[in-house]
């Protein structure tokens, strides 16, 4: 039932009873002795019946019209009429105003926000009142990107960043927004209860399925009535004091790894639980030390927001008193901290590289390969140590046919950054497929392809085809087989039609005992 037909629904209900009275008060203009106190009580149960209908169609009218705001899990009808209003999505489908580009852009640092639904802006519906926004307009020198989703714990913010990093988007400064229930996905119990009750929302009764008012109600039952809800914050704290921890910590190692590999730098901060008195009492101070203590041994710059955001009464922390994300003045604080600690922690190390480096991307887009190619070289001949610009030469060098430069340009970019996953896959293909047998090394193509692999985590496809070409030059042709079909299978999901015909032309290719040549120097 529509939106429309419900409330035309609720609409009837006083007026069907309002009629009901009438006629019943017509009817019985003179009232029989012996009938009198039946009579009196179907009286006051039409005038209460009256006045209860007209009363939640008041209050129905004012949760579905005027009151525009969310809850916590998102689980009620105005919750999730909210996202339908407020959430405008860029094409890369992340929530925000301006579109993101994959390259630098012309001197300008790069930063890359990481995290859930408190970097989304949950409860915000202007964009421009969270923090990532407010960085932006701060620093409009700087190309600011929100890398969130609603929800994402450690384990799913890894996956984002592999998916980011295997779509050659570059990284230059990635800021990972701690939540301290980020480390929830390793407790299967606490995930099933979240899904549970979420799935309870979706088989309730026809009242709590069409009215606003009524939703919002059984939300608030059901997550006071649910121990599990209600032990939800406990099991946080327990979590960081077993080995849970001890599993979370690697995983948060992993993130830096990634990022470094792809030459990045990263940095933390962590978000307090607004809804918890920021005072002395506070008793996730120690998850908050164990945090900062983890972030000074791996060498990560990192700010603690609660001292930022600590001695405000949790009414002013919180978007509404039902949603427990930070409000705009939480947002607005949190956004003056984090330029102060950017503006100290940025690495200058690269500026001018970036700059470089935007240039030169611009000019390959807008000028001829040879002149995108002297672009590139002037800029290592100004800096030779630029591995980003060593990999786009060597693109761009072998699609002119000049196979044996482009390889020694890849070996360059490797050899200044062993995990450069891109380098490592460019690398192997001209290995394995170039059509000059003196560029061709199948056993070394597998090592790099493998490393390029699980660099991205086995989620880019031409990255695991390039170790199919790289395993058939090497003669392991079952397992050139295998990673082929692992990669046609990702493709087809993706509706990547021209991606798929070639996959397929190799994957016959592998089954006939042949290696795949690239004659047309087209590049993985």
């Amino acid at each position: 039932m529509s939106d429309a037909q419900s409330y035309l629904v609720f609409v009837s209900w006083p007026t069907a009873s309002g009629l009901l009275l009438f006629g019943f008060w017509s009817y019985v203009k003179a009232p029989l002795a012996s009938w009198r106190w039946v009579q009196l009580g179907i009286g006051n149960g039409l005038v209460g019946l009256f006045f209860a209908t007209l009363v939640f169609l008041g209050v129905e009218s004012w949760y579905r019209f005027a009151l525009d705001r969310t809850d916590s899990f998102a689980c009620t009808k105005g919750s999730l009429r909210w996202f339908e209003r407020h959430y405008q999505l860029n094409t890369m489908g992340f929530r925000d105003d301006v579109e993101y580009y994959p390259r630098f852009q012309p001197s300008k640092r790069r930063i890359g926000f990481l995290g859930d639904s408190f970097v989304v802006g949950h409860g915000l519906a202007n964009v421009e009142d969270r923090f990532a926004n407010r960085v932006r307009r701060s620093h409009p020198e700087w190309d600011v990107m929100v890398w969130a989703f609603n929800g994402l714990d450690t384990g799913e913010e890894y996956s984002l960043l592999q998916r980011i990093a295997g779509e050659g988007w570059q990284l230059d400064e990635v800021v990972l927004v701690y939540n301290l229930n980020d480390i929830g996905d390793l407790a299967p119990e606490w995930t099933d209860a979240l899904k549970r009750f979420r799935e309870e929302s979706k088989h309730e009764n026809w009242l709590v399925r069409n009215s606003y008012f009524a939703s919002a109600v059984a939300y608030r039952l059901r997550a006071r009535r649910n121990p599990e809800m209600a032990d939800y914050y406990h099991f946080v704290l327990r979590a960081y004091q077993g080995p849970l921890w001890e599993r979370q910590k690697k995983r948060l190692a992993a993130i830096q790894t990634l990022i470094q590999s792809q030459g990045g730098q990263m940095l933390a901060a962590t978000f307090p639980f607004v809804h918890k008195p920021l005072e002395a009492s506070y008793e996730y101070r120690f998850v908050h030390e164990r945090l900062a203590q983890f972030w000074r041994d791996r060498g990560v710059p990192h700010l603690d927001l609660l001292p930022v955001l600590q001695g405000l009464p949790c009414a002013k922390l919180m978007v509404n008193s039902t949603d427990a994300h930070p409000s705009a003045l939480a947002n607005r604080l949190v956004a003056q901290a984090i330029c102060a600690f950017l503006e100290t922690n940025v690495a200058p190390r690269s500026a001018d590289a970036i700059a470089a480096l935007g240039q030169c991307d611009q000019a390959a887009r807008s000028t001829t390969p040879t002149e995108a190619i002297a672009h590139y070289e002037e800029a290592l001949r100004l800096n030779p140590k630029l591995p980003e610009a060593h990999n786009e030469l060597g693109g761009l060098l072998f699609q002119q046919r000049r196979a044996h430069e482009a390889r020694l340009h890849f070996e360059k970019a490797v050899e200044l950054r062993p995990a450069f996953a891109q380098a490592c896959d460019s690398l192997a293909w001209v290995l394995a497929t170039s059509p000059e047998a003196q560029e061709r090394d199948g056993k070394r193509a597998v090592e790099l392809a493998r490393r390029a692999e699980e660099l991205t985590g086995g989620m880019n496809p031409m990255v695991v085809a390039t170790l199919g070409a790289a395993y058939a030059e090497a003669g392991v042709f079952s397992e050139a087989i295998k990673a082929t079909q692992s990669a046609l299978e990702a493709a087809e999901k993706s509706n990547a039609t021209a991606v798929t015909s070639r996959l397929r032309q190799r994957l016959a290719l592998y089954q006939a005992g042949k290696p795949y040549r690239d004659e047309q120097y087209a590049g993985p």
